[in-house]
């Protein structure tokens, strides 16, 4: 199934972040209202859990560790994938929404270089 990028579509956190671990060399950015981290051809992106599977994203370069995203879940009711007409085409951002089904927000975003299509396979150095 894939997701209908042009109308917006709603995902699982679970299930986008699934996709997500196949895909880390596909981000482009990711952050929080106060904080954003952009990609860097001499970096790369670690997409993971710690001891209690608690979702971290990481940016990395060379073998530094530049940024960690530890992203809180309990909160996160759905994510939201949309074109941002301001973005080069084929781009994807997904927010990480949390409060409630009548008023929510964006706590997390994380643009990709493409939509959740399942039937996009390419090499760990794609991108």
């Amino acid at each position: 199934m894939a997701l209908e990028e042009e109308t917006g579509g709603v995902v699982s956190f679970e299930r986008f972040w699934r996709w997500l671990k196949a895909h880390p060399n596909c981000i482009l950015q990711a952050g929080t209202a106060d904080l954003v981290v952009f990609d860097h051809e001499l970096g790369h992106w670690s997409v993971t859990e710690d001891e209690a599977n608690t979702p971290i994203l990481q940016f990395i370069l060379g073998k530094a560790l530049v940024s960690e995203l530890v992203l809180e879940t309990h909160n996160i009711l759905f994510v939201q994938a949309s074109l941002d007409p301001e973005i080069p085409e084929d781009q994807v951002v997904f927010e990480l929404m949390v409060g409630t089904a009548d008023e929510n927000h964006a706590r997390y975003h994380v643009r990709m270089a493409h939509g959740m299509d399942e039937d996009i396979h390419h090499s760990p150095d794609a991108h």
